[in-house]
């Protein structure tokens, strides 16, 4: 199996992960909302319209179909009172990676996140808080 680069982009600002679900009951309907949605909002809008940047450059009009694979490195601004070379601490990295995928989506990288067959994700600390995404198309 090979891959071939599809798109690349960076987002600026701080990771956010897609937040668990809290469901309650009002007037005897039930609803469900993301127990994070200020924050997530914004990181998800951030990076759906750099996925749509993205793909503008690279003359992309219309959602990848296939089989997909997609890179992930999310960058934490270091606290001065860390020492660990790595953040293994929240938020958890499928969250933040469920969080990517969804404004991948929204952005229409793709149809549906279902096609992604591979996500490769990790954290590290940097100056620059964000997150790096390249998605590529699966060749058989």
């Amino acid at each position: 199996m090979t891959r071939e680069l599809l798109v690349s982009l960076a987002v600026a600002g701080e990771p956010k992960p897609q937040g668990s679900k809290k469901a309650f009951v009002v007037k005897g309907r039930a609803v469900m909302i993301d127990d994070n949605k200020p924050a997530l909002k914004k990181w998800r809008v951030a990076v759906a319209n750099s996925a749509r940047a993205a793909l503008s450059v690279a003359e992309i009009d219309e959602p990848a179909e296939g089989p997909l694979a997609v890179s992930i490195e999310f960058v934490f601004a270091r606290p001065k009172s860390v020492k660990r070379a790595l953040p293994h601490i929240a938020p958890d990295i499928d969250k933040l990676a469920r969080s990517v995928l969804d404004a991948l989506t929204t952005a229409s990288v793709w149809k549906d996140d279902g096609q992604v067959t591979t996500v490769s994700a990790r954290k590290i600390y940097g100056p620059t808080p964000g997150a790096r995404v390249s998605v590529y198309r699966e060749k058989e």
